[in-house]
């Protein structure tokens, strides 16, 4: 192959998982993450500062913390990977469990 068949196949292929990508950006939100958006605002509207979340996979925690935060919520997380809060940057801090368990019994997320 020459090589500018490979910088040929190469675009083509950039231009393949630029679709996909906007494909993606085009499915709607989750709608489990919808109903939790909805109940923790209910929650805080009855008068709850800050509730606590379970879920099995991280991947699942990561998504729905960017989606609480991206609505103006402040977001503490504590998983395998340990404690972590989010800074005003968006980037994520690792902290202690004691000092996740202080935070929260503080209600300072």
């Amino acid at each position: 192959m020459s090589e500018d068949e490979r910088r040929a196949l190469a675009f083509e292929e950039i231009a393949t998982i630029e679709t996909i990508v906007e494909e993606i950006k085009k499915l709607p939100t989750d709608t489990k993450a919808l109903e939790l958006s909805k109940v923790l605002s209910e929650l805080k509207g009855s008068g709850y500062p800050q509730v606590m979340v379970f879920t099995q996979f991280t991947d699942t925690m990561d998504y729905m913390r960017e989606l609480i935060a991206a609505a103006g919520s402040s977001v503490m997380c504590f998983s395998g990977r340990g404690g972590e809060v989010r800074n005003t940057d968006g980037t994520w801090t690792l902290i202690t469990r004691d000092e996740v368990k202080r935070r929260f019994k503080e209600g300072c997320g």
